[in-house]
């Protein structure tokens, strides 16, 4: 559902990053730099904001500084935006998402090979899965409490979800891992939990990339016929 001002109006403001120490802090929580940057935005007339993008668990931030949304502390400095926003001829949304782990411990679909360059990955076991799935919901109640318009989720880039859904890296044996239906069941569950948590008057939005660009190796991948499949 987009509602029609929207549709009358430019959407744009991808990938407002709070990545350095002076745009957010050790806590994830929105600035001031953040405050002066996401609003001019909106006084462009920018119809739809995707701010890229606040993170849904501690372990989620890819660099130290990556902004949340994974605690109520977060709720007030996104709001202050968000009301900001609200004011000028507009529909702010922003969007949550990366489920990447940039700390001493990575964790991934399916664990990883031996890397001297790189932390090696560790499969998530399924109540890792249950519990990275409510993190996604619970994000979704604190976007509703801010006034978001709408929220999207990252499931691009070779980010959490995408990493399931790719058998390149995505070398399950259990309910995620195999086939196409299993290898997309948890980017479903986190898109069945999000609706369920935010307005239903409101849209929700999901990123994807639809395929691993590696159609010329002899090797599965994801690809843009199976990513079809997942959004129908």
């Amino acid at each position: 559902m987009v509602t029609p001002a929207i549709k009358k109006q430019t959407v744009a403001a991808e990938a407002i990053k709070d990545h350095t120490p002076a745009k957010a802090s050790p806590t994830s929580s929105f600035s001031q730099e953040s405050f002066r940057i996401k609003p001019t935005v909106a006084l462009h007339g920018a119809g739809l904001i995707f701010a890229e993008a606040p993170v849904v668990e501690i372990r989620s931030r890819i660099i130290p500084n990556c902004a949340g949304i994974y605690n109520d502390d977060h709720i007030l400095g996104i709001k202050r935006i968000v009301d900001f926003a609200s004011t000028r001829p507009m529909y702010p949304p922003e969007v949550f998402g990366p489920e990447e782990y940039w700390n001493e411990q990575v964790f991934v679909g399916s664990s990883g090979g031996p890397d001297d360059r790189h932390r090696v990955p560790r499969e998530l076991s399924v109540k890792e899965i249950q519990d990275v799935i409510k993190a996604f919901a619970a994000a979704a109640v604190r976007a509703d409490k801010t006034g978001m318009d709408a929220v999207r989720t990252q499931g691009a880039y070779a980010y959490l979800i995408h990493n399931f859904l790719s058998p390149i890296s995505n070398h399950r044996t259990d309910q995620y891992g195999g086939s196409l239906e299993n290898r997309a069941r948890l980017l479903l569950e986190v898109v069945r939990e999000v609706r369920a948590k935010f307005s239903t008057e409101k849209p929700i939005f999901l990123r994807l990339s639809v395929s691993d660009g590696v159609k010329h190796l002899d090797t599965p991948s994801f690809v843009i016929e199976e990513a079809a499949k997942v959004t129908q």
